[in-house]
């Protein structure tokens, strides 16, 4: 099996100071597609009625699968949107986030940052996102269904083929946890 692609923390952090003197826009898509793990032509799809700010969830409709999951607004997320999505509050609900976006046009962007920090080597693409973020999870500890959960996944078979062998982290913490 394949090692699963992630970015490298130098690697991410170009990309993103990258993104940010291209456009703004770019840097938040980005960093959501970090902080959240979902798939961009999801991501293009949500509704600024799809923020329950009481409730701490995004209402996140799963194309792949056509199910809907209520992915949760948690600190780290927070602070981003309220840092760089205040508009969303302003919004009419069922005003997308990102009108004028489209995943031809950010996969096009990010090729384009990644060739110009030449970067190419490392094969990072859309879904390095996704990956970077299932890994994070993965090596903090957030069990398989949980993470099939904010994933959108069916099944934590998904979860565990595609995300979780890379949890090498989780698991060198608890056993240093006890004591050996």
């Amino acid at each position: 099996k394949n090692p699963i692609n992630t970015f490298k923390e130098k690697d991410i952090k170009e990309i993103l100071t990258h993104s940010k003197l291209k456009s703004q826009e770019y840097f938040v898509i980005y960093n959501f597609l970090l902080l959240t793990g979902i798939r961009p032509g999801d991501l293009f799809e949500i509704q600024a009625g799809d923020f329950d700010f009481k409730k701490k969830i995004i209402r996140i409709k799963i194309s792949k699968t056509s199910r809907t999951i209520d992915f949760p607004i948690y600190n780290e997320l927070m602070k981003f949107i309220n840092k760089n999505l205040t508009r969303i509050k302003a919004l009419p609900p069922e005003d997308k986030i990102f009108k004028i976006y489209s995943v031809e046009r950010i996969g096009k962007t990010f090729r384009k940052i990644v060739s110009e920090l030449s970067l190419k080597n490392q094969s990072y693409n859309l879904k390095t996102f996704r990956k970077t973020f299932a890994t994070s999870f993965a090596d903090m500890g957030l069990t398989e269904g949980d993470l099939a959960d904010l994933l959108g996944h069916s099944t934590t078979a998904t979860t565990r083929a595609f995300y979780k062998s890379k949890n090498a982290g989780a698991i060198r913490g608890r056993m240093e946890a006890l004591g050996k």
